[in-house]
């Protein structure tokens, strides 16, 4: 479904989503003459994990990159970390290996990351970096120490001044400069679809003319029209949440 709407994903992409989501309620509505927009909006996230796009893997307990910069191979950052996350895919793409590392040190990070999993365990098994000094991090992530560590003395210039003159980024909370430091890989994996069935505000499904279809209501990812081209984080479940009773209060008569 997705390679009819978005050819440009490969089928090779991998996905953050579980193997069960395969837009079987579209596909079920359809064949009741129900209508879709915007099946060709998907959205990408770009920090997963690479190979297996999954969204887990952190090496810090707060999700936000107020205090996080991301590097290439090269150890350079490459794209503002605030940037809409059509804009960072695309700037991953075009990094040697389409990999990036999240780098942040040790004051954001507790026993648990934001997935709960145990970080030391993830440093363990290879999915997290860890180092006392930048330089031993940029020797086990095989980019040059220099590199990284001027990369990271100018982030904190930034967050001092507030002011990312090379990218224009504008969240900044802390300086990455308690050791140990942190880094891990990230690559992008197909995350959200903006587009879907066609609803009224009622969450009433309609046909390809526009019609209500009698007694089918719809609400959630299986629905387009509601985030536009690309969905800010969080978005979704506002949506799901607003929509899923109204869905269900048009069901039961009551709107």
């Amino acid at each position: 479904m997705r390679q009819k709407s978005a050819p440009h994903l490969t089928p090779d992409m991998v996905s953050t989503n579980q193997p069960g989501a395969t837009g079987d309620g579209i596909t079920i509505a359809t064949r009741h003459g129900a209508d879709t927009t915007g099946m060709n909006y998907v959205q990408v996230y770009p920090l997963a994990t690479p190979g297996t796009g999954t969204l887990q893997g952190r090496a810090r307990k707060m999700s936000g990159l107020d205090d996080v910069i991301d590097v290439n191979k090269n150890g350079e950052r490459f794209v503002k970390e605030d940037a809409r996350r059509d804009e960072f895919v695309a700037a991953i793409k075009k990094q040697p290996g389409a990999v990036c590392y999240d780098i942040n040190d040790s004051s954001i990070v507790k026993p648990l990351n934001s997935f709960n999993e145990d970080v030391e365990t993830l440093v363990q098994i290879g999915r997290i970096y860890k180092a006392d000094t930048l330089a031993d991090l940029a020797k086990q992530l095989g980019m040059p120490a220099d590199k990284l560590e001027a990369t990271v003395a100018e982030f904190n210039k930034m967050v001092e001044a507030k002011n990312d003159p090379k990218f224009g980024r504008k969240l900044f909370d802390r300086q990455i400069v308690k050791a140990p430091f942190y880094a891990t890989p990230r690559a992008p994996s197909i995350h959200h679809t903006m587009g879907g069935l066609e609803i009224t505000p009622k969450a009433q499904v309609v046909d390809k003319n526009g019609k209500i279809i009698p007694g089918l209501y719809a609400a959630g990812e299986v629905t387009g029209g509601i985030h536009g081209s690309n969905r800010l984080g969080g978005n979704a479940t506002a949506d799901v949440l607003t929509f899923g009773r109204i869905a269900a209060k048009s069901a039961l008569g009551k709107n």
